[in-house]
């Protein structure tokens, strides 16, 4: 085989590794929380086993359909419009039922279980959040087999703009859930505070679904998309997710003495650097807006200066 051709493989094959990281991940973490299911509830079902099946096989498809996206790819010329596959919607899918899945098995357990776990042993609190907040991992690499940005391209940045904060909210979510352990602190709880914690951890881990869809309508870059979705995006981060969870944590703090997580500093500054891009963008939209017309009539604008 020449140069060119062993090239050739080695750019088909390059996100292998990724690929099968991401199913052993996935089976590690199914065969955890499975064990939870089953230990401490008489409630699990072949449902959760059916349901678990099916996401590996819709992730294989999925890493399956991008390898013959990538090749496809390499043989276009630089004045073809770019491809779009059916791996493209299908990584949504794959994200979108990953999520909903792991959901309602977290959920289910911190409402009926989570108090019953002990810290004394080893499938106790702690194992289950870090195998719950290993979905974060499970985004990362489902995100880079889906794409073959170079780092520093302007494509990669648009990637990166949109999946940014994605690790550090399911983390943020799956922490949040931590007083939920403890049944001392949830007898202090306002009626209703469980489910709250519950459904802004659950919807952390549906939001990357937002991201995917643009992503994969631009086919991961290679279109832009308008700089107004962008923002839309960047405000439901700020205060659909981090806000929310913010004001909960700051609640549940003032309501049970509890220690103030490391998180707090995290929405803040996630909250801040949002707002002020948006304060950036409608700033210079102003300058824009004012210079256009200003060319446009100068001659007025000097008069009436005058």
């Amino acid at each position: 085989m020449d140069d060119n051709g062993y090239k050739c493989n080695c750019k088909y094959v390059h996100h292998l590794p990724v690929r099968i990281f991401c199913i052993v991940l996935l089976v590690f973490q199914d065969a955890i929380i499975n064990f939870y299911l089953i230990s401490y509830s008489s409630n699990y079902c072949l449902v959760w086993l059916a349901s678990d099946i099916a996401i590996i096989v819709i992730f294989i498809v999925t890493f399956v359909m991008s390898y013959v996206h990538f090749r496809k790819e390499m043989t276009r010329r630089p004045d073809d419009h770019p491809s779009h596959s059916f791996h493209l919607p299908l990584s949504v899918i794959s994200w979108a039922l990953f999520s909903v899945v792991l959901s309602s098995k977290y959920a289910f357990l911190l409402k009926y279980v989570a108090t019953e776990l002990s810290e004394l042993n080893f499938f106790g609190p702690n194992t289950l959040k870090t195998t719950t907040a290993l979905a974060g991992v499970v985004f990362v690499f489902l995100l880079s087999s889906q794409h073959v940005a170079k780092p520093g391209s302007d494509r990669r940045r648009y990637i990166d703009e949109l999946t940014w904060t994605v690790v550090c909210d399911i983390l943020d979510g799956v922490d949040s859930t931590e007083i939920l352990f403890q049944a001392d602190d949830r007898d202090l709880f306002m009626p209703g505070m469980d489910n709250v914690i519950i459904s802004l951890c659950c919807l952390n881990f549906l939001v990357p679904t937002i991201p995917l869809i643009t992503l994969s309508r631009t086919n991961f870059g290679e279109e832009k998309v308008s700089n107004k979705l962008v923002l839309i995006h960047k405000l439901f981060l700020a205060y659909l997710v981090n806000l929310p969870l913010l004001i909960t944590r700051m609640i549940i703090w003032n309501g049970s003495g509890s220690a103030v997580s490391i998180f707090s500093l995290k929405n803040i500054v996630v909250i801040s650097m949002i707002s002020y891009d948006v304060y950036e963008h409608f700033h210079d939209k102003e300058e824009t807006s004012a210079s256009s017309l200003a060319g446009d009539h100068g001659v007025e604008y000097f008069v009436t200066y005058i």
